[in-house]
């Protein structure tokens, strides 16, 4: 039976004691049955709350199952509807669930089905599963979900599905369509990377993937779960099918799939391909006219980033260019897009022979309709910021009504 011991100035030492050691040696003084009390139990758990986990877990080791019930009923009392449990509580939450689990996992999810409302019961669960499956990848997939996913609703089902997709090595083709036909659609997502078995069959997937995407009637919602590298590994293993495949099925269409843009596809290849074959490629691509001007934004900024190739990729492509200035001016530009980008555009503007020399490639960039400085009053105000001269902003300014009076042809 849990006694609470007050602590008075007769216990030895414990009045002069931290409060933390003090509330160490009230549980600890605690006799090891708990008892099935829940009221009893709610004050236990109160104190373990603020013990270290090592702690926590033997007393945990030590409690029947029906104290273990208590607790968590007592966690669960004390949610908050708006923030949740805090740290210290939901540590314990998940502790208490997972000791319920090892002793017997079946009767606890059928426990929180009958305890907890659907969702809280989908996500325990869910976690649960996603855990054991993570941990043993077993070999016939779609069965541990369909048996694992008994007691959760459509919308548990779903998610255990999106999980299991997104985390099964080397899946197949065959285990991947059964989760995505076992997706949901909503207003939220997960999304993470899949990793494809070496015979994937990414067309029928990725046909399957666009069908769902495109009847989806609300543009708000989305499916349940999204892999964001399939058209990234799909254009390693074949870049002229996985092109061919975006050209006819996501350019320009009013639906997309989350990460799987033609920015990503370009960084897919161009991290695969030598870097000659991949400077001379997307030179090709830059100087076309394929790329939207979202899209072409997308990939200038990864070259600011530096997030294509190797060191001396950017380098090369400058090589390749028929108007390095132009690029590099939008390289340099990219930084318009981010909070800090006086100084961004200042670091960036060194790698030109002088500010003139920056100003004049950004000119022609602005005279190009390059979508990089689309917005007139973003550059200037980061000129101000940078504290250039009035006459070179003014010059600037020139320079965008040239641009505006050749757009209206006269």
């Amino acid at each position: 039976m849990f006694i609470y011991v007050i602590c008075t100035a007769e216990d030895k030492g414990v009045a002069s004691m931290p409060e933390e050691k003090v509330r160490n040696v009230r549980i600890n003084r605690s006799d090891k049955k708990f008892g099935s009390d829940p009221s009893v139990m709610a004050r236990r758990v109160k104190d373990m709350r603020t013990l270290r986990p090592n702690q926590s877990s033997k007393m945990i080791d030590s409690m029947t199952e029906q104290d273990i019930k208590n607790g968590i009923r007592a966690l669960m009392a004390n949610v908050s509807i708006v923030d949740g449990l805090d740290s210290e509580s939901e540590w314990l939450f998940m502790a208490l669930l997972s000791e319920f689990a090892e002793r017997d996992e079946k009767g606890m999810m059928e426990w929180v089905t009958r305890e907890c409302n659907s969702m809280t019961a989908d996500s325990i669960i869910v976690d649960r599963l996603r855990r054991k499956f993570q941990k043993k990848q077993p070999d016939n997939r779609q069965e541990f979900f369909e048996k694992g996913g008994e007691l959760l609703s459509s919308d548990g089902r779903a998610a255990l599905a999106g999980s299991m997709m997104l985390n099964t090595k080397d899946i197949s083709t065959e285990d991947a369509l059964f989760f995505l036909g076992h997706l949901s659609v909503g207003r939220s997502a997960i999304s993470g990377n899949m990793g494809f078995a070496d015979q994937f069959d990414f067309r029928t997937f990725a046909g399957s993937l666009v069908s769902m995407v495109s009847n989806i009637e609300n543009s708000q919602n989305t499916l349940s779960a999204i892999p964001n590298n399939l058209l990234t590994e799909w254009v390693k293993r074949d870049p002229e099918e996985a092109f061919e495949f975006y050209q006819e099925y996501l350019y320009k269409k009013p639906y997309s799939i989350l990460g799987n843009g033609y920015p990503e596809m370009i960084q897919g290849y161009v991290n695969s391909a030598t870097e000659e074959q991949a400077s001379s490629w997307l030179n090709d691509v830059l100087e076309s006219t394929d790329l939207t001007d979202n899209e072409y934004s997308e990939v200038i900024d990864k070259l600011t980033r530096q997030e294509f190739g190797g060191v001396g990729f950017n380098e090369a492509l400058l090589n390749k260019s028929s108007n390095r200035d132009v690029l590099m001016a939008e390289i340099a530009g990219a930084a318009l897009r981010y909070s800090d980008a006086a100084d961004r555009l200042g670091k960036s503007i060194q790698s030109f022979t002088s500010f003139d020399h920056y100003l004049e490639s950004a000119m022609k960039a602005i005279l190009g309709d390059s979508p990089i400085y689309s917005s007139e009053g973003r550059l200037i105000n980061v000129l101000r910021e940078m504290g250039r001269k009035e006459a070179e902003i003014e010059y600037v300014k020139s320079i965008y009504q040239e641009a505006k009076e050749i757009k209206l042809g006269r």
